[in-house]
């Protein structure tokens, strides 16, 4: 049998929620690979390249897409995810979005509607401090 190929997760953000939770535990869990990160700031690509040295940088997520991840983390300000998940849903990128999913109720059925029409998985993260590596890494082949 052949060697299985890691998921390859990309994240988007890289403040304290993509530095301190999304990016370790993404890099950490078993069959899964960082793969990219978008981000702007030169400042956090510093941080991301002494934290993760060689994981490579994006300006915007059809970029990082084009890179072959296979699935999306969403680590930015609030006001921002839903047009980040309805960006990767017309990439055809399953996502995970970190709380709070939307602003508005509207908005966030308009993305979970999308989500289901284009048949792109779509999920929020909530840590579970204390209960180990998070499923959506172990179980992110099901993807």
């Amino acid at each position: 049998m052949g060697r299985v190929r890691p998921v390859r997760i990309g994240l988007v953000g890289y403040g304290k929620g993509g530095r301190f939770f999304h990016a370790p535990l993404i890099a950490a869990a078993a069959g899964c690979e960082l793969t990219g990160v978008v981000t702007r700031s030169a400042e956090r690509r510093g941080d991301l390249e002494r934290d993760h040295p060689g994981t490579p940088t994006y300006d915007g997520l059809a970029q990082l897409a084009s890179a072959g991840v296979d699935a999306v983390s969403i680590s930015t300000p609030a006001d921002t995810h839903v047009s980040l998940v309805l960006e990767a849903v017309s990439l055809g990128l399953p996502v995970v979005c970190d709380k709070p999913f939307a602003l508005q109720s509207a908005a966030a059925r308009q993305a979970l509607e999308e989500a289901k029409r284009a048949g792109v998985p779509l999920t929020v993260y909530q840590n579970r401090r204390g209960t180990g590596t998070p499923r959506w890494t172990t179980r992110a082949h099901v993807l």
